[in-house]
């Protein structure tokens, strides 16, 4: 009973630690203390983790990505996300950075709103925008993402000199992640290391082993004891 009850245990710690592996971007960002871009202006970016906004402002697309699942040799699931521009303020710069924020298919409708409000106010065709809220973090680009970043910015002659290009276009993404949820399912994970570990121990210990009454036999012949 004791090697099934360390099996299970083992397998508990074994599936706790992957998912905390696959989520650990997601926990770093979940355990930073969020930072409203539109109002806590940063001194930069770098240090900034997690971020509870209101998205109003989005220029464009500027890049498409596409996961195909497969199964055999045929594909059974097509999922696409979408990366936009968001132009960022901190308190040391008049000029805004540039960063990116990745959306997933189903959200694609409600940030073309965004994009289209924002050239519309950008053209003086309206006075109002229509942000969205945000609530995720920030994670590094790859560097085949900010190529197509940069070349955005290329393409539309956002900067007349190159070194402001690479000055203000960070190498930056905001990702959505559920910072609340993220906390709970991360506290769940270390509960179920802390119970399987504390399985472990037990079932490794040795039992005390009871004490043998230690007795002499005694034989008695003609009166003499041997």
């Amino acid at each position: 009973m004791k090697e099934f009850f360390k099996y299970i245990a083992l397998l508990g710690i074994f599936f706790a630690v992957v998912f905390g592996i696959i989520d650990f971007k997601n926990i770093v960002i979940a355990f930073n203390e969020p930072v409203d871009i539109n109002a806590d202006y940063p001194e930069d970016y770098n240090d900034v983790k997690a971020v509870k906004t209101e998205l109003d402002i989005i220029l464009e697309r500027f890049a498409t990505e596409e996961t195909v699942t497969e199964s055999n040799g045929a594909i059974t699931d097509r999922r696409y996300d979408y990366y936009y521009v968001v132009p960022v303020y901190t308190k040391s710069e008049e000029n805004a950075y540039y960063v990116g924020v990745k959306v997933a298919g189903d959200d694609k409708k409600a940030y073309e709103k965004v994009c289209d409000a924002t050239w519309a106010y950008l053209a003086g065709e309206t006075d109002t925008l229509k942000p969205i809220k945000f609530e995720g973090g920030f994670v590094k680009m790859d560097e085949e993402c900010y190529e197509h970043f940069e070349n955005w910015f290329e393409e539309n002659e956002w900067f007349e000199d190159k070194d402001d290009m690479e000055k203000y276009v960070l190498p930056l993404v905001l990702v959505s992640v559920n910072l609340e949820a993220t906390k709970k399912s991360t506290f769940v994970l270390a509960g179920v290391i802390a119970v399987c570990t504390l399985i472990m121990v037990l079932c490794c210990r040795k039992g005390k082993e009871p004490e043998v009454e230690k007795y002499k036999r005694v034989t008695e012949l003609n009166g003499k004891r041997y």
